[in-house]
C-alpha cells in the first residue's frame, strides 16, 4: 500500500530538522571549544525527550505528543456545522442576535481540548479549595489559543544544552546595532525545539496546517520570564 504524501512530507521535515540540529551543534561545539563530538552532543540533547517535567507528570515527548493530538482533534471539530448551529441558537436566545464572526469564534474555542489549561485550572482549584471549596470540577469552558511553546519543554532543552557543553547556564547575547538576540546556544535551542515538535507531529500522525516554525524570540520570551521569576523569588 502506498505511503500517503503527508507522511513523506512530515518524515522529510524531521530529517531536515535533524540536519539543522546537527549543523547548529557543530557550530556551537567549535565556538565553545567543546571536546565532545557533535554526534555525542546531539544524542544527549535528544535524550531530553524522555525528561519528566515536574508540573506535568509527563515526559517532554508525551507533552508534545499530547499537544499534537489535541491540535488534530481541534482541527476536526473546528468547522463542525452542527456545533456552530447549536451555538448560534444559544447566542440568539441570549443576546437576540448572532453574528457569523461571533459564532465562528465561539465554535473555535468552546470545544477545544487543552490539557495544559485543564492542569492550570486544577492547580488553581487545589490552591483555593482550602479557603473556598468549589462546587464540582473547576475548568475553563472557553479555551483561548494555547501558548505556542510549552514553558517547561523549552527550559528542559535549554538546561540540557548548557549541561552537555558544561556551561554554568544557558546564555545568549544581544547585538548593539539592532538589539537582536543571537548566540550559538540559542541556535541549538531553536533547532532542538523544532526537531522535537517534528518528532511529535510524526508520531501523532497529525497533518499540520503549516510547517513547524520556531522563533528565537518566542523561546527567549519564556527564558526571560523564567529568569525574572527566579530573581523575584530570590529577592
Amino acid at each position: 500500500m502506498p505511503v500517503p504524501q503527508d507522511v513523506h512530507q512530515e518524515f522529510s521535515a524531521k530529517q531536515q530538522a535533524e540536519a539543522t540540529l546537527a549543523a547548529a551543534v557543530e557550530k556551537m561545539r567549535e565556538h565553545l571549544r567543546v571536546s565532545k563530538d557533535t554526534a555525542t552532543i546531539v544524542a544527549e540533547i535528544k535524550k531530553t525527550m524522555q525528561t519528566q517535567l515536574p508540573s506535568h507528570g509527563l515526559t517532554v515527548f508525551q507533552v508534545l505528543y499530547e499537544r499534537e493530538r489535541q491540535d488534530a482533534f481541534n482541527r476536526e471539530v473546528e468547522f463542525n456545522r452542527e456545533t456552530e448551529a447549536d451555538i448560534r441558537d444559544f447566542v440568539i436566545a441570549r443576546d437576540g442576535h448572532a453574528t457569523a464572526g461571533k459564532v465562528r469564534r465561539l465554535a473555535r474555542n468552546v470545544w477545544r481540548e487543552d490539557a495544559a489549561a485543564d492542569r492550570r485550572a486544577q492547580e488553581m482549584e487545589r490552591n483555593i479549595s482550602q479557603k473556598n471549596p468549589p462546587q464540582g470540577s473547576f475548568r475553563s469552558p472557553f479555551r483561548g489559543r494555547p501558548p505556542l511553546y510549552d514553558r517547561e519543554v523549552v527550559i528542559a532543552f535549554a538546561d540540557a544544552i548548557a549541561r552537555v557543553v558544561e556551561e554554568p547556564s544557558f546564555s545568549w547575547t544581544r547585538r548593539v546595532d539592532d538589539n537582536k538576540s543571537e548566540g550559538v546556544m540559542l541556535d541549538v535551542l531553536v533547532a532542538s525545539v523544532r526537531w522535537a515538535m517534528c518528532c511529535a507531529q510524526l508520531a501523532a500522525g497529525s497533518v499540520p496546517s503549516r510547517p513547524v516554525r520556531v522563533t528565537a524570540e518566542g523561546l527567549l520570551s519564556i527564558l526571560r520570564a523564567t529568569k525574572r521569576h527566579s530573581r523575584n523569588r530570590a529577592d
